[in-house]
């Protein structure tokens, strides 16, 4: 079987030995997993996080998949820099990538997630990390995601990309926790730069389940595996998904059966 890994950012992954991954496929990851570990390609959606992979050098001799990537030529600097919040080292570079949240857009977020029934500290906290940051550019490896996946995010995104880049048979999602243990945020880097911090609450995961469903339906023949750290109904992290029953192509997983195959190459 054509097999393809792709990591979300649940705490869950972490028992995951997700360097052996790469010995059975390719492995696709988001956002901050670039800290830890190079996946074949990593989907980035917001502006501090693509900001911050960027400046890394990260994207210099690693593919990367980024939203609303513009490059600017350099005479436009001056009449774009004071709008901008944060910049990275202008270096030799001839083009810049100006990235961010404006007034409006900060308004339509807070009212999106009023609909969702977030919290109001989460909510806070959400837009103060929305700024503006100005990106001075090299010769890279980044690829600009499709305006057909305009508002998903990066996890979805990245099952998409993945499938289309790799065309497997079968899909692992690993560390799409889609719920919480204890009602509090679910995330491994909870607590850093462009994360919000391990005291909001629990990020609502309608949006990514209708996401995920989007590529469940578009392909049908790909069997999709969600991988989860305990038996189903344990915990917020290994929950039924309800609104994926009627697709027959959606099992569940558990990470111990993973782990047979990681040591054995043999599927259980």
């Amino acid at each position: 079987m054509n097999r393809v890994f792709v990591l979300g950012n649940g705490e869950s992954r972490k028992d995951i030995d997700i360097a052996g991954l790469k010995h059975l496929g390719p492995v696709y990851g988001c956002n901050g997993l670039y800290r830890d570990f190079s996946p074949n390609a990593l989907i980035v959606v917001d502006g501090g996080m693509q900001h911050e992979v960027y400046s890394s050098g990260y994207c210099y001799e690693n593919k990367c998949w980024f939203r609303s990537w513009t490059k600017l030529p350099e005479y436009a600097y001056e009449a774009l820099s004071e709008k901008t919040d944060i910049k990275n080292e202008k270096g030799n570079s001839k083009e810049f990538v100006l990235n961010g949240t404006d007034p409006k857009q900060m308004e339509v977020l807070r009212e999106h997630h009023i609909k969702l029934g977030t919290d109001q500290k989460t909510i806070d906290e959400l837009l103060s990390k929305h700024q503006r940051w100005l990106t001075w550019t090299q010769d890279d490896m980044v690829n600009i995601i499709p305006k057909d996946y305009s508002g998903w995010s990066a996890g979805p995104i990245a099952v998409r990309i993945a499938i289309e880049e790799e065309q497997p048979d079968e899909v692992y999602l690993i560390g799409f926790d889609l719920g919480s243990p204890n009602e509090l945020i679910n995330n491994v880097y909870k607590d850093t730069d462009n994360y919000l911090s391990k005291d909001v609450a629990v990020t609502p995961s309608v949006n990514w389940i209708n996401q995920h469903s989007k590529n469940f339906e578009k392909y049908p023949n790909i069997k999709f595996w969600k991988v989860n750290p305990a038996p189903l109904g344990t915990n917020g992290s290994s929950q039924f998904v309800e609104e994926w029953r009627n697709f027959d192509n959606v099992e569940y997983i558990e990470q111990e059966n993973l782990h047979l195959v990681l040591d054995y190459a043999v599927f259980l």
